[in-house]
């Protein structure tokens, strides 16, 4: 793991040298919303096939027993599952996985329903399925490079934001881009690498968030329930937020992960606030909190738990909002940082409803900014794997 990290702080070449090849919408690449209802079969669907099989078989997803959406039974909701977003990870690691296993080639494709309302009103419905596939080098490479050639008349994006791909949002999902993308993941993904699926599902009248998932240590062993991050024999997690609004955290979590240094709990209850009144330097060590827990240095998906992760942008923003004065006397010394640009490009980030991480809430871009981070560390890493002309990538660091 110690080359990775230092292949992440590898400087970038001078400003007379090509810019870096891999940005951060070519590693997490968000895919545009349907324009009109028969877009919305453009995207890829469950049981759309690829070489290795159907991307989301019908026994990964009868692996869920709850409702998955609010007032919708599990096979409607099911029918209308589309790919909204793709991420490639040239070193996924977690602490489920085995420990002789520590860091991963994958890619993740991300999965919601997609309601065409009518015609020419297509929007989201606030739930989703994670799939992730594993690759050994050698394909996690050839993958690489056509993805590469995608974008070859392209200028470089390093120095852009996180968002749809330039070309992507041009064309739209009629056009050569997407086209030539779906080709790529129908011959490198399917059930045959296929090791992964985690599920938020949304229940309780959009007051309940709940996430779950399942894994297997390769495409023929057996499913198994995945451990949530800091909670002893927990394989599921929920959220409450009573405030449908949006605007201020009232509920809370459970199980809570309180095994962990740093977690979210206390903070999305209203009794903070009162606490916070009567101590005001829990402010500061909060947000510290906050910021460690966006920094995918410090956390990265094994270590970190699921309403932790998908709540941390709100309650950090929140504070910035509610509690400036006393989030500036707070120590930044554990913000992430990077040369790439953070910016965040979604949709209301404060929102204390929109638990989602990548993707679409209803018609409107949701990015959180742990992705935007992790994109920064993929990116670095895959410019630091591949040569300038990208043909002729070296082996890949073996971690120590």
């Amino acid at each position: 793991m110690l080359n990775f990290l230092f292949l992440f702080f590898l400087p970038f070449s001078s400003s007379a040298s090509p810019l870096p090849q891999w940005g951060l919408s070519d590693v997490s690449v968000l895919l545009p919303l349907p324009q009109e209802k028969p877009e919305v079969d453009l995207l890829l669907k469950p049981s759309s096939q690829g070489q290795k099989g159907p991307f989301l078989p019908p026994s990964a997803l009868a692996l869920f027993q709850f409702p998955f959406v609010n007032d919708l039974n599990n096979t409607e909701s099911y029918a209308m599952l589309r790919v909204v977003a793709l991420r490639l990870d040239p070193c996924f690691t977690d602490h489920f996985r085995p420990l002789s296993v520590t860091c991963q080639k994958q890619v993740r494709l991300v999965w919601q329903p997609v309601w065409a309302r009518g015609e020419e009103d297509i929007t989201t419905l606030d739930a989703a399925f994670h799939s992730f596939y594993v690759f050994d080098e050698a394909e996690f490479f050839q993958l690489a490079k056509e993805l590469l050639a995608l974008k070859q008349n392209e200028p470089s994006s390093y120095r852009e934001a996180l968002d749809v791909p330039f070309q992507l949002s041009l064309e739209g999902l009629t056009g050569k881009y997407w086209n030539s993308l779906r080709k790529i993941l129908e011959k490198h993904l399917g059930e045959k690498n296929l090791v992964r699926v985690t599920q938020m599902s949304v229940r309780g009248g959009n007051m309940v968030w709940a996430f779950s998932g399942f894994e297997r240590e390769n495409p023929t062993s057996p499913w198994t329930a995945m451990s949530i991050a800091g909670i002893p024999k927990a394989d599921f997690q929920n959220f409450i937020n009573r405030d449908l609004s949006g605007r201020r955290f009232d509920g809370g979590v459970f199980p809570a992960a309180t095994k962990l240094a740093d977690y979210l709990d206390v903070l999305v209850s209203p009794k903070w606030e009162e606490e916070a009144a009567g101590t005001p330097e829990k402010i500061p060590l909060t947000y510290e909190g906050l910021l460690r827990m966006e920094n995918s240095l410090k956390y990265n998906p094994g270590t970190l738990d699921c309403v932790s992760c998908h709540t941390v942008m709100a309650a950090r923003t929140y504070l910035e909002e509610h509690f400036s004065e006393g989030v500036s006397s707070a120590d930044r010394k554990d913000q992430f940082r990077s040369p790439f640009t953070l910016k965040n490009l979604g949709a209301r980030p404060s929102g204390t409803n929109r638990l989602r991480n990548f993707g679409y809430f209803e018609k409107e871009k949701a990015l959180s900014q742990r992705v935007i981070h992790e994109s920064a560390l993929a990116a670095e890493t895959m410019n630091a794997l591949f040569k300038k002309d990208g043909t002729t990538p070296p082996l890949s660091p073996k971690d120590e």
